[in-house]
């Protein structure tokens, strides 16, 4: 058995690193480190738009939302 140490450079790599270690065919050492994996999906989302584009979504999305509601 070799242990390697693995810099992580996109997101998609831990979900194949744990999908190989469901096959058995690694196994996955948690260390610390400055940037620890976020599991929570609205952690690892926060900030990936701005707060102006994020008004902009969800005064769109109240818009869908009164249209649903309507009498037709």
């Amino acid at each position: 058995m070799e242990v390697l140490t693995v810099e992580i450079n996109d997101e998609r790599a831990i979900c194949f690193l744990k999908d190989l270690e469901a096959l058995n065919v690694l196994k996955i050492i948690h260390r610390n480190s400055k940037l620890k994996y976020r599991s929570n999906i609205s952690e690892r989302l926060a900030g990936s738009i701005s707060s102006e584009q994020a008004l902009v979504m969800h005064q769109e999305l109240e818009q869908m939302r009164g249209e649903w509601e309507r009498n037709i």
